[in-house]
């Protein structure tokens, strides 16, 4: 399912991923109606570190996200969670190196599809791709205060609660203050 970077028009090696019901690829900028649907949602947002989006807000978003997520070399991945069934964005899922041997993983989906695994699904194959990716690193994920549904997420993806919140401290700020933090080691496949 992988094609080369020129195939895909630039992506990295890897992308896109997919699942029995998802494909989770670059965004594009005819991705923009469905990324404001959730981004504009105030319950989507309420656990975020950003949110609700105005529409210039998602625009921007997109642009920076697809520049990025293409260059060479690029330790971000903003991925569009795309339902197979539907071919419409229903979330996004971001892997991040925040330093060398630390990646955060986060993401958020459209109320509609709440409740249906797709985070689940998306975390999942997100991880396995972090295991070739940035095989050996601590991948990581802040929980702010009142989202158990994203903690359940996570234990289903193979997280567990840090012992330690100490080492991502920098990234606890806003509404992630108080954050839970749940952490597992990228293992490349055997």
């Amino acid at each position: 399912m992988a094609p080369s970077p020129a195939a895909a028009g630039g992506w990295p090696p890897g992308l896109p991923l997919g699942t029995e019901r998802l494909i989770l690829r670059p965004f594009r900028e005819s991705d923009f109606a469905d990324v404001h649907e959730y981004a504009s949602d105030p319950e989507v947002t309420r656990h975020l570190r950003w949110g609700p989006n105005g529409p210039a807000e998602t625009r921007s978003f997109l642009r920076l996200v697809i520049a990025q997520t293409r260059a060479p070399g690029t330790s971000l991945y903003d991925l569009a969670v795309v339902e197979r069934a539907s071919s419409r964005v229903r979330g996004g899922l971001s892997l991040l190196e925040r330093a060398p041997g630390l990646v955060e993983i986060g993401y958020c989906f459209a109320r509609p599809v709440w409740g249906l695994g797709y985070a689940t699904e998306a975390v999942g194959s997100a991880v396995r791709f972090a295991a070739v990716r940035f095989a050996g690193a601590d991948l990581f994920a802040l929980v702010a205060s009142g989202n158990p549904a994203s903690e359940r997420v996570l234990l289903r993806a193979g997280f567990a609660p840090a012992l330690d919140a100490s080492p991502y401290a920098a990234w606890m700020t806003g509404v992630c203050s108080t954050a839970r933090v749940f952490r597992q080691r990228c293992r490349p496949p055997a």
